[in-house]
């Protein structure tokens, strides 16, 4: 088990897939749904230009259902416009805690990790920290660490509920029962690439219909079948399911009801 004075290339995620900067944004999103990734770097003269993450992914079309760009223009354009960059970056050198740091004090999930050489070897995400901190000693209670609750019916648009999610900051948003207020699921950014990613999707997207594809109700892509923390539940016990279920959010509840939710962002600020 790593500590958080290890250097950060004992705990990263490795074999790192990346792509031009001159690749089109489609093709990004293919290979992002293909290996379930959240991000992507981008390389050029291996060397790390930029990255693409879930979030550049979804802002793109919240932009289209805002009456701006359409999908299909973003979709065709090169990486390098939708990129963000320069990157924060660390070397292998660095200790986990100091990588945390720099995660928390730029407000992003994972951080690319480079060699002597400057060439990028990994990837520390905020899930790759999970595995520490679960094993951390708190009295914290969920409740404590927990985000406002952002949440849309199941009956709700994809493109509407893109927007939402773009526009409240969230890769994710709860979906709750109309009639009862509980939680059905989960609406994640990475069900938006899975869905945009799609065959049937991309030529709609293709030939200037984004509209009927936006059209189509949340229901049918979001994520049943939710894992939820009750109010009270100690923060190593959330870790330790998060874990298990592979998951990186958490909606907490009362009386059955969600008051908001926890994620490894909500964690990544306990290690330290």
């Amino acid at each position: 088990m790593s500590s958080k004075s290890d250097r950060v290339y004992q705990l990263c995620s490795k074999n790192v897939v990346t792509v031009q900067k001159t690749v089109k944004m489609e093709d990004a999103v293919k290979i992002m749904r293909a290996h379930d990734f959240r991000r992507l770097p981008v390389s050029e003269n291996d060397q790390i230009c930029g990255i693409i993450t879930s979030t550049d992914i979804l802002n793109g079309i919240a932009t289209f259902e805002k009456g701006g760009t359409r999908v299909k223009t973003f979709m065709d354009s090169p990486i390098k416009e939708q990129m963000t960059h320069p990157v924060v970056t660390v070397d292998i050198h660095t200790t986990i805690e100091e990588a945390v740091k720099i995660m928390i004090e730029n407000n992003i999930g994972d951080v690319p990790v480079l060699d002597e050489e400057s060439r990028l070897i990994g990837i520390l995400t905020e899930r790759d920290i999970l595995q520490i901190f679960e094993y951390k000693d708190t009295t914290i209670k969920v409740e404590d660490l927990v985000f406002p609750l952002v949440k849309t019916n199941p009956n709700d648009s994809i493109g509407n509920a893109s927007k939402l999610m773009s526009e409240s900051g969230r890769r994710n948003i709860i979906i709750t029962k109309p009639e009862e207020g509980k939680v059905e699921g989960i609406l994640t950014s990475m069900d938006l690439i899975r869905f945009i990613g799609k065959e049937e999707t991309m030529n709609l997207i293709k030939t200037g219909k984004e509209e009927k594809a936006l059209e189509l109700l949340v229901k049918l892509i979001m994520t049943r079948g939710v894992l939820t923390m009750k109010k009270g539940t100690p923060v190593p016990t959330a870790a330790r399911m998060m874990k298990l279920w592979n998951i990186g959010t958490l909606p907490i509840t009362e009386d059955d009801k969600p008051i908001g939710i926890i994620n490894e962002r909500s964690l990544l600020k306990l290690f330290l």
